[in-house]
């Protein structure tokens, strides 16, 4: 809204409020003199609650409204829907890692993307991505990035570090903040910065919540959260009893 303010040259003041910005929403969309166009990544991983519910029904008519998802599920029926296939083609694959690779100065093709920046052993690099591309699912991929994340970031003082962090944030259904991953996993923040620091293409933080980037990193971390799903529960707990 503030960009509309700012683009549009709106006079109205902005709503301070989550119920106003729900009301108004619609309105301010309905003022623009020129045509604009609504992008929402991961619509998949909104949430409804009782502020945000019925807030897609304010978008006036004019607004072209884009949404991307990997569940088809969650969209109204009466949406039109484009199926976007993966990139099949090596040149087109090559030309995407090739350009995300640019921003880190780094010069290397048909990588495993993220993984390059944190990998350490250089040496070892060429067998390590080999186990990454046969892997057949993106969970899949994932459950090999957190392997490699429980190689790097545990030592024998926190022995289950990766899998405590992220099973945790995978319980907790508007996710934590820092504070409340320090307090429950009970370490220093000198043992929790190296591992954040890794994570931080992984998660995203809301009002300062971290939760999941993307549902197939939590997808791939149910499979380490289920057998200790009722520990994970009970630490989450503690919040409201130690804060």
């Amino acid at each position: 809204m503030l960009n509309l303010k700012s683009f549009f040259e709106m006079e109205d003041d902005l709503p301070v409020t989550p119920e106003a910005i729900k009301d108004q929403f619609g309105g301010w969309l309905a003022k623009a003199t020129k045509p604009v166009i609504l992008i929402i990544d991961g619509f998949n991983q909104l949430e409804e609650t009782e502020i945000t519910r019925g807030w897609l029904h304010s978008i006036p008519a004019k607004t072209r409204l884009l949404v991307s998802t990997i569940s088809a599920e969650v969209l109204p029926a009466e949406w039109q829907r484009f199926e976007l296939a993966l990139l099949t083609e090596e040149s087109a694959r090559k030309k995407l890692i090739i350009e995300y690779l640019q921003q880190y100065g780094k010069r290397l093709a048909d990588k495993i993307l993220e993984e390059l920046q944190v990998f350490g052993e250089f040496d070892k690099l060429e067998d390590h991505l080999k186990g990454y591309l046969q892997t057949e699912t993106i969970p899949a991929l994932y459950e090999k990035v957190l392997a490699r994340l429980e190689a790097n970031y545990q030592s024998k003082d926190f022995p289950h570090l990766v899998a405590d962090t992220l099973s945790l944030l995978w319980a907790a259904r508007q996710g934590l903040n820092e504070a409340e991953l320090l307090k429950i996993l009970n370490i220093p923040q000198a043992v929790w910065s190296p591992l954040y620091l890794a994570l931080q293409n992984a998660l995203v933080s809301r009002g300062g919540l971290l939760s999941f980037f993307h549902d197939y990193l939590k997808q791939a971390v149910e499979k380490i959260s289920y057998s200790n799903l009722e520990r994970y529960i009970l630490s989450y707990s503690t919040i409201f009893t130690s804060f």
